[in-house]
């Protein structure tokens, strides 16, 4: 096993249509919800979280749910269940994926300035977010393990490569 487990892996993609996909594993996925502004209406949900015990909630059982704030509040009071699997689509068109409750990734659309908020999570999460996002773009497609507060400590072009290192 690699001792880089316990470092996140980041991830960067301009796609085709120009929107920009930026990906997080092992940031807290509550703590980074809280970081999109409380007044970012949700357009679309689709969400499965449980508890230890496997009881299951999806998005029909929250009743309070118009923005994503909302969510952060709702799962901030019921600590006992973490997200599973969460697809929210954001009335400004932002894509937020959540899987395993310990990987987010966020598509950008092209016309949206997404330097702010990436700014305002990572130095959340005592990043130096100027660097971290610079080492992103300039890696592109690319499967980064980025240490604190900005180094890079390794890379992959797959993710199966990243998978097989830290097994």
């Amino acid at each position: 096993m690699d001792k880089n487990t316990n470092i996140p892996v980041m991830f960067y993609k301009e796609k085709e249509n120009g929107d920009r996909l930026f990906s997080f594993s092992d940031f807290s996925i509550i703590k980074t919800l809280a970081q999109i502004p409380k007044s970012y209406k949700i357009a679309d949900l689709y969400l499965m979280a449980s508890n230890h015990k496997f009881n299951y909630i999806f998005d029909n059982d929250i009743k309070n749910k118009q923005f994503i704030s909302n969510l952060v509040v709702f799962f901030t009071k019921n600590t006992e269940y973490s997200i599973d699997d969460m697809n929210v689509i954001l009335h400004n068109n932002i894509k937020i994926s959540v899987h395993d409750d310990n990987e987010i990734t966020f598509s950008f659309p092209k016309s949206y300035k997404y330097n702010r908020f990436l700014t305002k999570m990572l130095n959340s999460f005592d990043y130096n977010s100027t660097n971290v996002i610079s080492t992103l773009i300039k890696n592109s497609d690319k499967y980064l393990l980025i240490a604190k507060p900005d180094r890079l400590v390794k890379s992959y072009n797959k993710f199966d490569e990243y998978l097989t290192d830290t097994e």
